[in-house]
């Protein structure tokens, strides 16, 4: 189904947009790690308990409890899809693979995933680390790089005026300031901050590569597919959280500065605590969940 992300959120009864209708939404530092797989039956008697009518002791307590798992797994009891009530023979299931919920109806298409909220991430993180004093010269670099052109009609892509700057850059500029990213940072990446050089290198390789096989230019084995999504993807969050880390860091010391010249007019700086995770012990396989 072509929705998009606000309208899959609302539709398939969702937390936020970072919930996943495939993996389980863990507490931990990075919803990129491994995570247990939704068990369709399990979901479903969730939500039946958490709309059930309860009157004793005992079924008002498994009602409780069964709303703050769904709420915990990322979905919202009181918005819940009915596609399983009104729709459950249409919903085809493969034996050669997991059962998925809804049918495998709730995915993230890759205009929202890829092209927009990976390039994002990826650009807002590499902007943070460039230093000062190559600001010019990468503007510079910008305006000397050649034009790209589509593989099958040959037909040039407007040129980049400025890659520090997302204003206004849609998701197929997005894509392509990926691209300037790696002519700017060249085999040395000696515009960004030297302890920071090789991640961001990393990061820019490794979208690269995702970016190219969501184009479906070619067909991709299974075994190309797993090494691209979670090997490859496991490298890239790996080498963004590395650039956020640091991010975050420099953003602590400037304001535990401020707060220390005036404390009276500036809040006194709290670091970054990561969220308590929680483990889950699940038969199913785990696999990589990218959002």
């Amino acid at each position: 189904m072509t929705l998009d992300t606000i309208e899959r959120v609302k539709y398939f009864g969702l937390r936020s947009v970072r919930t996943c209708a495939d993996c389980r939404l863990r507490h931990g530092r990075s919803c990129a790690r491994q995570a247990g797989r939704h068990d369709v039956d399990v979901l479903n008697n969730l939500f039946r308990w958490a709309h059930s009518h309860a009157n004793s002791a005992v079924g008002i307590s498994q009602r409780s409890k069964a709303r703050k798992k769904l709420k915990r797994h990322g979905f919202n009891y009181k918005t819940p899809c009915e596609l399983h009530k009104y729709a459950h023979f249409c919903l085809v299931h493969v034996p050669q693979f997991p059962k998925k919920l809804f049918g495998g109806l709730c995915t993230y298409e890759r205009l929202h995933s890829f092209y927009i909220a990976f390039c994002t991430w990826a650009m807002d993180q590499l902007t943070r680390c460039v230093r000062k004093s190559q600001v010019g010269r990468i503007e510079q670099i910008v305006t000397q790089c050649h034009q790209f052109r589509d593989p099958r009609t040959g037909k040039s892509h407007p040129r980049i005026q400025s890659i520090l700057s997302m204003t206004h850059l849609t998701a197929e500029r997005r894509v392509r300031a990926m691209f300037y990213w790696a002519h700017i940072l060249g085999t040395k990446a000696e515009c960004i901050i030297p302890e920071l050089r090789t991640p961001a290198l990393v990061v820019v390789a490794t979208l690269q590569l995702i970016l190219i096989a969501v184009r479906g230019h070619r067909s991709y084995s299974q075994r190309e597919l797993s090494t691209i999504f979670e090997d490859v993807g496991t490298q890239f969050f790996k080498a963004l959280e590395t650039l956020a880390g640091h991010t975050e860091s420099q953003r602590f010391k400037r304001a535990q500065a401020r707060f220390a010249q005036n404390p009276r007019h500036f809040r006194k700086p709290l670091p970054f605590k990561r969220v308590r995770r929680y483990i889950h012990i699940s038969a199913f396989k785990t696999h990589i969940c990218l959002l």
